[in-house]
Formats: structure tokens, C-alpha cells, sequence
């Protein structure tokens, strides 16, 4: 089964919102957000913002959720006081994320850290690789299985995320993402996703 995350727990066109979180939660869906901070704390945003929801006011739905929470670090200042949220709320079903793995890797004991992979990935020891092509195409079956035979666990962009289209071309790129062997998409439309995989 393919684990479909909900970009920026999208809900009614409002992105990283408590509303959207706990729509995924009850949909079943993972859940990727973005985390700035500033003065206030840590929230969600994916451009800075000072209307942003606190992060510490959405830990408590995340704390007992089956949905698996995709932290996209948007300023690497944030690591610290999200993990020690992540501690203070209890809250294991996640995974944190951005380009730079290794200093996110030294500053989150005890959580994992996926890698971002926006080109064929050098061997490292991450579980989560959290992957595009935006930068090149670089996907392939030999390589996704080298990979899966290694223990990692894949997931993959939607094409919308990565630039405009149209949605019979998402869902061609649905398509491959899926005979690649991909294990999860992120995407702007988790709703239409479901029903396409259900069919």
C-alpha cells in the first residue's frame, strides 16, 4: 500500500493549518508541514509569516495520531526547539527533514531525519529518503530496488509540487511513481490520489 502524505496538510486551500491536521488524521493520510520560528516559537509556514499557527498547539492532535508527520525545516535554527517540543508532547510518529541531513542529523537525538534526495543519492545511513526532481531526473527501477535492498523507505514529490501541470499529467506521474515502487507521495490533492490508487 502507498502511504500518501498531504502537502502542508492541505485543506480547503489553506496550507499547514490545525484544521488540515486534523483532516489527514482523520483521513488517514501522512501529514508533511513546513517549521519556521521567531519570537512567538515555532510555527507553521512555509513562507515566513507572522500569522502562522504555533507548532506546540498542533503537537497534541500529532501525539496520538497513526499518521506518520513529515517535518519539512524551513530555518535549521528551528531544529532544536521543535525537537524539544516534539519531547515536551511526546509525539514519535515522525520524521524531520531538509537539504542539509547531516546538521539536522547532530541536532535531533532520537528522531529520524530523512534525506532529501533531489538527485541519485550518495550511500548514507538515513532510513527516510524524502525525494524530487527538481534538480534532475534521476529516477529508475534498478535504483529504487538497490535502495529498498538497502532497508530504505522511499518517498517521492508529486509532480505539482515540482512545477506547473496539469492534473492528467499528475496522475501519469502517479502512475510511475507507483511502478517505480515508490512508498509513499507527497501531494496537493491526497483525496484524488486515494481514489486513484483504490482503482
Amino acid at each position: 500500500m502507498i502511504d500518501i502524505f498531504s502537502h502542508r496538510a492541505i485543506f480547503h486551500g489553506v496550507e499547514n493549518s490545525k484544521k488540515g491536521i486534523i483532516y489527514c488524521i482523520q483521513s488517514d493520510f501522512g501529514i508533511e508541514l513546513d517549521l519556521r520560528c521567531d519570537y512567538r516559537g515555532v510555527y507553521l509556514s512555509h513562507d515566513l509569516s507572522e500569522t502562522g499557527e504555533l507548532f506546540s498547539d498542533v503537537c497534541s492532535f500529532l501525539q496520538d495520531s497513526k499518521s506518520l508527520v513529515a517535518l519539512h525545516i524551513k530555518e535549521l535554527e528551528c531544529i532544536e526547539k521543535t525537537v524539544e517540543l516534539l519531547h515536551q508532547h511526546d509525539v514519535k510518529n515522525c520524521f524531520l527533514f531538509d537539504s542539509n541531513y547531516e546538521y539536522i542529523l547532530k541536532k535531533s537525538s532520537e528522531f529520524e531525519v530523512a534525506f532529501y534526495a533531489n538527485s541519485e543519492p550518495e550511500k548514507n545511513n538515513a532510513k527516510f529518503f524524502w525525494c524530487d526532481e527538481v534538480k534532475e531526473k534521476w529516477y529508475s527501477k534498478n535504483l529504487i530496488k538497490k535502495l529498498h535492498d538497502e532497508g530504505k523507505i522511499l518517498y517521492a514529490v508529486s509532480r505539482e509540487l515540482v512545477g506547473p501541470t496539469s492534473m492528467p499529467k499528475i496522475i501519469d506521474d502517479w502512475k510511475r511513481l507507483i511502478d517505480l515502487g515508490f512508498d509513499g507521495i507527497c501531494t496537493d490533492f491526497p483525496e484524488k490520489l486515494n481514489e486513484f490508487i483504490k482503482n
